[in-house]
């Protein structure tokens, strides 16, 4: 709130406690239902009106006398108001742009995200295809077929200990191959 008078009027409305408690009394229902009228919010209302008020007591000795108090009173509060609706409103905006940033950070982390996977998968084939024949059969029935060692054995009829030092071998080969992604 700006103060725009310059030389002091003597005011006689203002000079005490008492008497600007009268004030306050008179005024503050009156100034909190037209407060809300801007703001919509009770409590938004009665803290514009007692800052209004505040600002009123610490600059008592430079206000209009009481003629003009009611007038000034109602102008201050309604500026205060729009003030603090225009302050919302750039809080808004810049809280929807910081939602937009992150929506789109969050679309990008995705985006980046699925390549990586792919990019990962696709390099996981690679290192699977390059496993000796014999290997890659073994590794695959028990990756992706879900075999037990053991029924992997009886299926290509070799044993048990085959299966485990081939899988030992894929495994090893696999670390080896992708040793830049683990």
């Amino acid at each position: 709130m700006n103060f725009k008078l310059t030389k002091t009027i003597p005011n006689t409305a203002l000079q005490t406690e008492k008497q600007f408690e009268s004030v306050f009394r008179e005024y503050f229902v009156r100034l909190c239902c037209f407060a809300d009228r801007y703001t919509n919010n009770a409590e938004e209302s009665k803290e514009v009106v007692q800052d209004v008020f505040l600002k009123v007591w610490n600059k008592r000795d430079l206000l209009p006398l009481d003629d003009d108090l009611k007038f000034y009173l109602f102008r201050s509060v309604k500026n205060a108001c729009l003030n603090m609706l225009q302050h919302k409103r750039v809080v808004d905006k810049f809280q929807s742009v910081l939602y937009l940033l992150y929506a789109a950070n969050e679309k990008d982390n995705m985006v980046v995200q699925s390549l990586e996977a792919a990019e990962l998968q696709d390099e996981i084939n690679a290192a699977i295809a390059g496993l000796p024949s014999e290997c890659r059969r073994i590794f695959l029935l028990s990756r992706e077929s879900g075999l037990k060692y053991a029924e992997i054995a009886e299926e290509l009829n070799i044993s048990v200990k085959t299966v485990e030092t081939q899988m030992s071998r894929a495994l090893s080969r696999l670390r080896s191959s992708l040793k830049d992604y683990l």
